[in-house]
């Protein structure tokens, strides 16, 4: 199987797990694949607008993230719970999954930002889009993934006495 230009991830996916499984590492990391596997089935069924999968998968990773008792993946849980809310057009429940999900993760931010627009609260769309646009850490994916679209959500307002040049000089990354 190969990756098509395109980008179909889920190439990727059914290739790396099994090598994982049959490989000489501990357990644990065996478990943890299978996990991060579940992920990334999850986010491929989303995009490929397959719900029922989507929810299968998620609710295999959530089983494994509450046995693993790991604070990170019970938060990547209600990520992808917040995800396929999203999805599904349950906006109320995307804000209260997405809301205990990682909020140092820019892309969570502007996924709250997509929820209040789609209920129709623009201030708090405005409001995390900001949150995500303006995401201070140091650089890293996610926030390069969503900067650009949270930016159009949410322009930056130029501070009050500084120059074009250092009030637009973010605009141009």
């Amino acid at each position: 199987m190969r990756l098509l230009p395109s980008g179909d991830w889920l190439s990727v996916v059914l290739i790396v797990f099994p090598a994982a499984e049959k490989s000489s590492l501990s357990q644990e990391i065996k478990d943890n694949a299978k996990l991060q596997h579940h992920y990334n089935l999850t986010v491929i069924a989303v995009g490929k607008n397959e719900v029922t999968t989507a929810k299968a998968e998620a609710e295999e990773y959530r089983k494994g993230a509450e046995a693993s008792n790991n604070v990170v993946q019970t938060r990547l849980a209600h990520e992808l719970a917040g995800i396929i809310a999203l999805a599904e057009k349950d906006y109320d429940h995307a804000i209260v999954e997405l809301q205990q999900a990682n909020q140092q993760n820019p892309r969570n931010l502007f996924r709250l930002s997509q929820a209040y627009a789609g209920k129709g609260d623009d201030a708090k769309a405005k409001e995390f889009a900001s949150k995500a646009s303006s995401f201070n850490s140091l650089p890293q994916l996610n926030y390069a993934f969503i900067r650009t679209r949270a930016l159009r959500m949410c322009p930056p307002v130029r501070p009050l006495g500084t120059s074009d040049v250092v009030g637009n000089f973010n605009r141009r990354l």
